[in-house]
């Protein structure tokens, strides 16, 4: 069954599908059962545990996790912020300050002649705070949504080597069917900040793959 769907103004993009609205407008949808219909607005951050197998550690949620990267998605076509919390998982600690927030930062770096971006940047850092077995460093996969190919990705200013699809080392890939920048960074201290910029890529508009809606 379709149902009709109202978009405050703004851009934003189906989380599991890519496609994208230009509200304020309406749209009629048909989500399968299979999906959950998610819709986030243009500049939004979200994190994500990293599906790579590894050494377990603690999470904030007292629950198992993999030692990969932590995945942050980045929607495109806006600037926004994140504050990603941390504590130890076990414990009151964080009721007397025991814990980290990392702030996270999405803007348009510069814009072409009609105003459309042509640099994304994405600021993670410095962690502030502390909890008993914070780590002291991270890595981070970097999935910047909805944009043509850069033509050049830096982190802090160095350029970084493009890699194969699919590729878990250092640098970065386009994704052509996702329309999806994916950035994998080294190992960073904590307490530094780490500045990733995609240069030349654009917002790209996508439609709901058949079947999903008007």
């Amino acid at each position: 069954a379709s149902t009709t769907v109202w978009f405050p103004p703004g851009r934003w993009v189906d989380y599991f599908t890519g496609a994208t609205f230009t509200g304020p407008t309406t749209a009629s949808l048909s989500v399968p059962l299979s999906r959950m219909p998610v819709f986030v607005r243009g500049g939004g951050i979200i994190p994500e545990q990293s599906p790579a197998t590894g050494p377990s550690t603690s999470s904030s949620s007292g629950s198992s996790a993999s030692s990969g990267p932590l995945v942050l998605k980045v929607f495109s076509g806006s600037g926004g912020a994140f504050s990603l919390y941390g504590d130890s998982g076990a414990g009151l600690g964080y009721s007397r300050g025991q814990f980290t927030t990392t702030p996270i930062t999405d803007a348009v770096r510069s814009t072409g002649p009609r105003g459309t971006a042509t640099a994304t940047g994405v600021t993670i850092g410095p962690s502030r705070g502390h909890y008993p077995g914070a780590p002291t460093a991270a890595r981070y996969r970097l999935e910047m949504v909805d944009l043509t190919q850069p033509s050049q990705v830096t982190l802090n200013g160095h350029p970084l080597d493009r890699r194969p699809v699919g590729s878990q080392a250092q640098g970065w890939y386009y994704q052509g069917d996702a329309a999806t920048v994916v950035v994998v960074t080294p190992s960073v201290p904590t307490d530094h900040a780490l500045t990733v910029v995609a240069s030349g890529g654009v917002p790209v508009d996508r439609p709901e793959p058949p079947g999903a809606g008007t």
